[in-house]
C-alpha cells in the first residue's frame, strides 16, 4: 500500500459523511470497504483507485473502522473486476463525477486555451491548471496521452491566436506589414515585370546585414552594430507588436526546429547551404547568415 498520510489529512479526506454512510445500507463485508474505499479516493485524488497499493494504509483503515469491517477484507476487493466497476458506475450517479468523453476535451480545450494564450507555454504549468480544472468540472482524467492531446491542442490554438494579435497590432502600423515583408521574402526576380535582381540582392543583403555575428569588439564592429539598429529602426515596428516575450521566446524556438546547424554550432554561428562554395546561393532563400572567424557554417531548412 502507499505511505500512511497522517491523522490530519486522513480525517479530512477520509471521513464519511452520514449521507455517504447511507450510501453503503445493502453492501456488507469486502464489498462495503471496498464501494467506500473507491468513493473516498475518487473525492481526495478526482479519479478512482486502479489497485490497492495506491491507497494509503491508514486511510484504509480509518474508513474500516467506520464502516465496521475488517481492513484485512480489503484484500478480497478486485479494482478490476465486474463489481467494482458497477461500483464506479453508482458512484458517479451519487456524486457528479462522469468519464471525460470528447465534449468535455472539447471544452477543456478551449477554457485551456483563454487561459494561456497570452501567458503561459511549458507544459506541465498547464497540465497542473488543466487537472485543477477537471476537479472543478468533476471530470476524470482521462489518459496520459489524451492530456497530452489537449495541452497540444491548446497551445497550437494559443500560438495561433498570439499570431493573430501580433498581426493585428503590426497591421495598425502604417507600412509596417509591407516593410517587414520586403525584408524577409525572397522575391528573386526571373521575369521582365517582376523586380529586378539588383533589388532583391539588395532586400536579402539588409535582412543577412541585420543577422550578422557581431565578431570581435571593435569600433569598426560597434558602428556595425549602431548602423543594425538603424535598420531595425526604421522598420517602425509598434513597441506593444510583441509585448508577450513568451511568445517571441516560443517562436524562435519554433524557428530552431526548423533547422539544421551542421556540427552543432550556435544559432549566432551559422550560414546558409552555399553548396561548398562559401558564396550565397540565390537560389535558396536565406534562414541564417553570418560568420565564426574565417569558417562558414551551413544550415539548411526542412521541409
Amino acid at each position: 500500500m502507499a505511505r500512511d498520510l497522517g491523522l490530519d489529512e486522513v480525517v479530512d479526506h477520509f471521513t464519511l459523511t452520514s449521507e455517504e454512510t447511507g450510501w453503503l445500507r445493502n453492501k456488507t463485508g469486502a464489498t462495503r470497504l471496498g464501494f467506500a474505499v473507491q468513493m473516498k479516493f475518487l473525492l481526495w485524488r478526482g479519479r478512482f483507485p486502479k489497485m490497492r497499493l495506491e491507497l494509503p494504509r491508514d486511510a484504509v483503515a480509518h474508513i474500516a473502522r467506520q464502516v465496521d469491517v475488517d481492513p484485512g477484507e480489503l484484500a478480497r476487493y478486485d479494482f478490476t473486476s465486474r463489481t467494482a466497476q458497477r461500483h464506479r458506475t453508482e458512484l458517479r450517479e451519487l456524486t457528479g463525477w462522469h468519464e471525460c468523453a470528447r465534449t468535455d476535451m472539447v471544452k477543456l480545450t478551449s477554457w485551456l486555451v483563454d487561459e494561456i494564450w497570452h501567458d503561459e507555454r511549458r507544459e506541465e504549468p498547464i497540465r497542473a491548471e488543466l487537472l485543477k480544472q477537471m476537479r472543478v468540472d468533476l471530470i476524470e482524467p482521462p489518459t496520459a496521452d489524451q492530456v497530452s492531446t489537449i495541452i497540444r491542442s491548446a497551445l497550437h490554438q494559443a500560438e495561433e491566436r498570439a499570431l493573430e494579435e501580433a498581426a493585428a497590432r503590426l497591421a495598425l502600423a502604417e507600412g509596417c506589414t509591407r516593410r517587414l515583408d520586403a525584408l524577409v521574402t525572397d522575391t528573386v526576380g526571373g521575369q521582365d515585370d517582376e523586380p529586378g535582381d539588383e533589388e532583391a540582392e539588395d532586400i536579402e543583403a539588409v535582412l543577412s546585414q541585420i543577422k550578422a555575428h557581431p565578431g570581435n569588439v571593435s569600433l569598426n564592429s560597434l558602428l556595425d552594430e549602431i548602423a543594425k539598429l538603424q535598420q531595425v529602426r526604421a522598420l517602425a515596428v509598434p513597441a506593444d507588436a510583441f509585448a508577450r516575450r513568451c511568445h517571441v521566446g516560443g517562436w524562435r524556438g519554433r524557428i530552431l526546429g526548423l533547422i539544421m546547424v551542421e556540427g552543432d554550432r550556435p544559432w549566432g554561428a551559422c550560414r546558409r547551404r552555399t553548396g561548398g562554395t562559401g558564396t550565397r546561393s540565390r537560389s535558396s532563400r536565406t534562414v541564417c547568415g553570418c560568420t565564426s572567424g574565417s569558417r562558414s557554417v551551413s544550415v539548411k531548412s526542412r521541409s
